[in-house]
């Protein structure tokens, strides 16, 4: 599961226009789903300015979804630059523009993938604790002062193919074990 979010989006909302605002959000989510998207993730949702997506069977193989997600991960913030190198095109200004920064949340577990909802509206989506968990740990960034953020069983599986550091053992909200967390460089 993966968790992003635009770093103090309120404070550089409050000075758009809600038209410059549409404008930066929908090409930041442009931008943002490429290397999800070409990394063979689902995106589930845009939730503000976060991004939620999953790796996983059918669309993956139980042996790759947790080095795709790394690799989108990694590759959003080559999206940043570029979004940052328009940034004038897109607002109409050059001076005083704002700095893009995100923070991420990756976790692997278990999840229950499907139609949820009420009768009247249902949308494809991942349910469970490892979702939660993905989403404490990209709000644990800021903590930390950390860009990407991953739980013990993302950093199992991909160990030996990225480089990573152990940055602690937390608990996060609405869980009684604490979770050991890596960032990935």
């Amino acid at each position: 599961i993966f968790f992003s979010d635009i770093v103090s989006f309120s404070t550089i909302s409050e000075s758009l226009t809600p038209g410059g605002l549409v404008n930066l959000i929908n090409k930041y989510f442009s931008l943002a789903s490429e290397p999800i998207m070409n990394h063979k993730g689902v995106i589930d949702k845009y939730i503000g300015d976060a991004i939620m997506a999953f790796w996983g069977p059918p669309f993956t193989n139980e042996k790759d979804h947790a080095q795709y997600a790394c690799l989108a991960a990694l590759e959003q913030f080559e999206q940043i630059s570029k979004l940052q190198s328009i940034m004038p095109d897109i607002l109409g200004f050059r001076k005083g523009l704002p700095e893009i920064d995100i923070r991420i949340g990756l976790c692997t577990g278990d999840v229950v993938a499907g139609n949820i909802g009420s009768d009247q509206s249902q949308s494809f989506t991942v349910m469970g604790d490892t979702v939660n968990i993905a989403a404490r740990l990209e709000s644990a960034n800021k903590q930390y002062g950390t860009h990407i953020l991953m739980n013990s069983e993302t950093h199992r599986l991909i160990s030996d193919q990225f480089v990573t550091r152990e940055i602690d053992r937390i608990i996060v909200v609405g869980k009684l074990e604490p979770v050991n967390i890596f960032e990935l460089i």
